[in-house]
């Protein structure tokens, strides 16, 4: 794979379409239509999904529902798969924002110091099905894109993979007490809605909306 390739990949998920990588790479959008084509042959497996709002890097998904258990189990031959789809997912989210996981994230972790990690893997389930509630389309579609049944096949598996790895499922599995995440509230609320992640989300969030979701991960 040539780097000039790879700077075209990069471009593609950072920009999040064809069309506007190809306009800051100066190539016309079907000569870096082709040149993502012939990456994906020469490697073997599709990096990009294509649809009418633009691409996004599936095999990211895919690679880690996949690997991730084994490389947790210290399986250290699949660890530059899991790094390669980490930094894939990584742009990804860069270009599209972040939103209510990482906004409850980082006002539970700095009021009750658990792992940042910990806490996306225990409110990520929620906040798709609440998302989802509203616009299921994306999540419909990645959840066919990582072969699963819809949005709670996606839901599902992300449960179950968070399981798999030892994850826990709620702040009491976490080692904070119910009764001091509710004492605190308030606060983690105002923290979560004046976190500039919140304002990323794909719909507004309100109060009451993350309140929702804190109090299902109690």
């Amino acid at each position: 794979m040539d780097t000039e390739k790879c700077r075209a990949l990069l471009a593609v998920l950072e920009a999040g379409s064809l069309s506007a990588a190809a306009e800051k790479l100066d190539y016309t959008p079907s000569g870096l239509s082709r040149m993502m084509a012939a990456l994906e042959q020469e490697l073997g497996f599709p990096l990009l999904s294509r649809s009418h709002s633009g691409v996004q890097p599936t095999r990211a998904c895919r690679t880690l529902l996949r690997l991730l258990p084994r490389s947790f189990a210290g399986e250290t031959a699949v660890r530059g798969d899991v790094h390669l789809a980490a930094s894939m997912a990584a742009l990804a989210f860069d270009n599209a924002g972040l939103g209510a996981c990482h906004a409850l994230a980082h006002a539970l972790g700095g009021r009750f110091h658990v792992a940042h990690g910990r806490l996306c893997a225990m409110l990520l389930p929620h906040v798709i099905a609440h998302h989802a509630a509203e616009d299921p389309h994306p999540y419909a579609a990645l959840a066919a894109a990582c072969g699963l049944p819809g949005v709670r096949g996606l839901t599902g598996t992300i449960v179950r993979l968070r399981a798999r790895l030892g994850l826990p499922a709620s702040l009491p599995e976490a080692g904070v007490p119910r009764e001091a995440v509710l004492e605190a509230e308030t606060d983690v609320l105002e923290a979560a809605l004046a976190d500039p992640c919140a304002s990323q989300a794909p719909a507004p969030l309100t109060r009451d909306a993350l309140q929702v979701l804190l109090r299902q991960v109690l």
